[in-house]
């Protein structure tokens, strides 16, 4: 097979192909024409060369760019006057935070007052709720788990173990039994006898828990001692936050609002009192002491009401110390 080739006359970036290239690509532009058409239709892609020289000429353009030349007087001056200008503004900015947070300081102390302030009335009015309306007239202090004697004629309430103190007062040591009438130390309303022999009756008990009471009263005591481990801890922080020296118009400024606070319905013996409830305080572990001490007689007492004979009698009273 012999090979033909194109004798036409070559042009200036063409060579010689031969026929059957030629015939190759005629056939393959018509099995794939959409290959053949992008082919066409794509312009030629420029590629830049690169050579080492271009990185050290962009070093030395901006060598010389930052060489242009030296600035004149008045350049300087116009900086100098920029920059004393810039710092006059910082200067005050500076100032300006200064007074805010001195103003936001002040606010916080106020707000820390008025907060110290709320905390000691509804202190002081919780108070004086237990004063007047939970008190034991035995020991006259806040009821601590409160019982009532014959609630069907007298009703009288008294703390736990005050009220078992008196009853045991009146039991005779050497025979272990009461030969003298009980009756309640508020009204003189008698209470029921006692019997010797045993098993008595539930109801020849005199103590009845005074649920309600009990209820108001630890209700009471909890929120007392949370406003005032409050209104303390809002105080010392006030005083942290002051510092150990304070202005002759702050110390004038609290006066007042203590005796605003005195004026409001609480003496200064109370308000002072108030700190003895904060936990750990002597009135409140006292509360508690009283509390733990009279569940744990009463419930024994009650508990074995109906089997408890005059040895066991003679033993709850010395146990109580009266």
């Amino acid at each position: 097979m012999t090979r033909t080739y194109n004798r036409g006359t070559p042009t200036r970036g063409s060579a010689l192909a031969p026929t059957w290239k030629l015939k190759f690509k005629k056939r393959h532009a018509q099995k794939h024409p959409a290959s053949a058409t992008t082919d066409a239709q794509d312009p030629p892609v420029k590629r830049r060369r690169l050579s080492h020289a271009d990185p050290l000429e962009s070093c030395s353009a901006r060598a010389t760019s930052g060489r242009r030349g030296k600035l004149t007087h008045a350049e300087v001056l116009k900086r100098e006057k920029r920059v004393a200008k810039l710092e006059l503004d910082y200067q005050e900015r500076s100032e300006e935070l200064k007074r805010r947070y001195v103003s936001l300081t002040e606010r916080e102390k106020e707000v820390a007052t008025a907060l110290d302030r709320v905390a000691k009335r509804d202190a002081q009015s919780t108070l004086s709720q237990l004063q007047e309306l939970f008190t034991c007239p035995l020991c006259y202090e806040v009821l601590t788990v409160p019982y009532s004697l014959n609630p069907s004629l007298c009703g009288h309430t008294f703390c736990g173990i005050c009220i078992l103190k008196w009853f045991f007062s009146r039991l005779h040591e050497p025979c272990g039994g009461w030969h003298e009438s009980v009756d309640c130390p508020i009204c003189r309303q008698l209470l029921v006898i006692t019997p010797d022999r045993t098993p008595r009756l539930e109801f020849t008990c005199p103590f009845v828990p005074n649920r309600v009471a009990a209820t108001a009263c630890e209700t009471l005591v909890e929120r007392l001692t949370v406003n005032a481990c409050a209104a303390s801890s809002a105080r010392i922080k006030l005083e942290l936050s002051e510092g150990p020296l304070k202005s002759r118009l702050k110390r004038d400024c609290e006066e007042r609002s203590h005796d605003r606070l005195v004026d409001d319905g609480g003496s200064e013996d109370s308000v002072q009192g108030l700190e003895a409830w904060t936990e750990g305080g002597s009135m409140r572990t006292e509360w508690l002491r009283k509390q733990a001490e009279g569940k744990q007689e009463m419930n024994e007492l009650i508990s074995k009401w109906t089997t408890l004979k005059s040895p066991d009698f003679i033993r709850i009273k010395r146990r109580l110390g009266v």
